[in-house]
């Protein structure tokens, strides 16, 4: 929600120390508005790395989640500095490779070890235009009958449906196939809602998007997450979702999500999907 010229408050105080949490359970993992978790991925050892919404040169783009405890990394010095990143994936089939989204529709094709972050290539969405700049929140890669499919979306907002986009992707050249455009207009939160904040993409195909209010910095704010449908192919072998015939999607509550934060940041892990917060002031937690 912050504008690049607002007042950038930094909570000073130190992380206190959290207990494992119980199944369904919120713990804080970083505090203040640039600690937010706007993107979340499994490095090949099964730590989480989460990306972050900040702006200024000088706050972190990229953090591994460790004990509990959120440990910057440091942005390879003299690579372009992404803005507001929204969104970051795992490659399948590439350890420790990842693409992490500016809201901008800028993608940047990174690997990770260790402390080094290292910047492999960048590309731009398709279609990504100046009138949908700082509105793409989610993308996402999944390999499904052998082939890579990618699923981005464009958060809605301000009287505008959510968008989800499904294609075919090609890491060499960064080249994707031809694609599916839906609208999608969740239910809830009714007011400053985000229709898709971020998305996953269950080993079957099933997509799931979650959506949040957004009325400010003062958070915590209310989300939800939806299940959108299974990706499959239609007769001329395209990608897509099941849609009515004006292009909506219809989404599915999924039970015991709808909460007081804000999710920014999805996950699938071995032990089952996390979520990630970006309560602006209210910090990043993790459930």
């Amino acid at each position: 929600m912050r504008l690049l010229t607002a007042a950038l408050p930094i909570a000073l105080m130190l992380l206190p120390a959290y207990a494992l949490p119980q199944a369904g359970e919120w713990r804080m993992v970083g505090t203040g508005i640039t600690s937010n978790l706007s993107g979340l991925a499994v490095e090949k050892a099964g730590t989480l790395l989460t990306v972050h919404d900040n702006k200024l040169p000088t706050e972190p783009r990229i953090s591994r989640l460790l004990g509990g405890l959120m440990k910057p990394l440091t942005w390879p010095a003299g690579a372009e500095i992404p803005i507001d990143l929204e969104a970051i994936t795992e490659i399948p089939g590439r350890d420790n490779e990842f693409i992490a989204l500016a809201s901008a529709g800028k993608a940047f094709h990174i690997r990770v070890t260790g402390a080094n972050v290292s910047l492999l290539g960048t590309f731009t969405l398709p279609g990504a235009k100046a009138f949908l700049a700082n509105n793409y929140e989610g993308f996402r890669l999944q390999r499904l009958q052998g082939e890579l499919v990618a699923v981005w979306t464009h958060r809605g907002g301000f009287g505008r449906d959510g968008l989800v986009f499904t294609a075919p992707f090609t890491l060499q050249g960064y080249q994707f196939g031809p694609g599916s455009v839906y609208k999608l207009r969740a239910p809830w939160p009714v007011s400053d809602r985000r229709d898709a904040s971020d998305v996953v993409i269950y080993p079957d195909g099933t997509v799931t998007v979650s959506a949040a209010s957004d009325p400010g910095d003062d958070g915590p704010f209310p989300s939800t997450l939806y299940t959108l449908g299974i990706l499959s192919k239609d007769s001329h072998g395209d990608w897509g979702l099941p849609a009515s015939p004006t292009r909506f999607l219809t989404p599915t509550e999924v039970a015991g999500w709808r909460n007081t934060r804000k999710i920014e940041a999805l996950v699938l892990t071995p032990t089952g999907l996390k979520a990630g917060t970006d309560d602006e002031n209210g910090g990043g937690w993790i459930r």
